[in-house]
C-alpha cells in the first residue's frame, strides 16, 4: 500500500503510546481508606460525571465531592489525587521508536481524553515520547472529547489535513467507528505492534 496519500497521523495516548491500569488507583483508594478494592471497582462514577470531567466542566475539586459523596467515603481530596495519578505505567518503547521513526516524514499529533489532573502528570512523565508530536489536543481543554464528531473535525481543520490523508491509532473501538464515519483511515490498538504492522503495511516505515 502506498503511503503518499498519510499527510496527518493521530494517536491517542493511553493503552497506546504509554500503559495506563485502573486497577492502580482503585488499589491505592483501597490502601488508604482499608476499604476492599471491589468498594471502589464495582461502583462506578456514572459516565455522564467523568465524561464532565473530561471535558473541563468540572474541576478536580469538583469531581472528588462527586465521587466520595457517591461513594459515601472519607478519602481527603489529596489521597483522591495520588490514587487518581497512579494509574500511569511506563511508555511502550516500541511506540517511542515508531514516533521517532515518523516525526520527519508526517505530521504527528495525539488526540486524548484526560482531565486537568491526569494531564499535569503525563505531560511531564512522558516527555521524552511526547515531544515527537506537534500538537496535543487535549479534551479538557478543547471542552469536548471522543468520539464526538467535533473532536475529530477540530484536529483536522486545525492540522489542515482531509480524513482521506489522515490515519489514527486508538484502543477504543467506538472511537474508531465514529473516525471511520468521517472517512479518517483508523486502527484498534490492543498492543504496540498493531502500530507498527500498519504502519509496515502502508510504508510509513521499514
Amino acid at each position: 500500500m502506498n503511503s503518499n496519500n498519510i499527510r496527518l497521523i493521530i494517536f491517542d495516548l493511553g493503552n497506546v503510546v504509554f500503559e495506563i491500569n485502573n486497577q492502580n488507583v482503585f488499589k491505592y483508594w483501597a490502601h488508604v481508606t482499608s476499604l476492599p478494592e471491589e468498594f471502589f471497582s464495582d461502583h462506578h462514577i456514572p459516565d455522564m460525571i467523568f465524561h464532565q470531567f473530561e471535558r473541563g466542566e468540572l474541576t478536580p475539586e469538583e469531581f472528588h465531592r462527586v465521587l466520595i459523596t457517591s461513594k459515601d467515603v472519607d478519602l481527603s481530596f489529596e489521597d483522591f489525587s495520588d490514587g487518581w495519578n497512579a494509574i500511569y505505567g511506563e511508555a511502550y518503547p516500541e511506540v517511542h521508536n515508531v514516533l521517532q521513526k515518523l516525526s520527519d516524514k508526517v505530521f504527528l499529533v495525539a488526540l486524548t481524553n484526560t482531565n486537568e489532573l491526569h494531564y499535569k502528570v503525563w505531560m511531564h512523565k512522558y516527555a521524552e515520547t511526547l515531544k515527537y508530536f506537534k500538537k496535543l489536543f487535549i479534551s479538557s481543554q478543547l471542552g469536548f472529547r471522543k468520539p464526538e464528531f467535533r473532536a475529530f473535525k477540530y484536529v483536522l481543520e486545525e492540522c489542515q489535513a482531509k480524513p482521506c490523508e489522515t490515519l489514527f491509532f486508538d484502543d477504543v473501538l467506538e472511537n474508531i467507528t465514529k473516525a471511520h464515519e468521517l472517512g479518517i483511515h483508523a486502527v484498534q490498538v490492543s498492543e504496540p505492534s498493531d502500530i507498527t504492522t500498519e504502519l509496515q503495511r502502508r510504508r510509513l516505515i521499514n
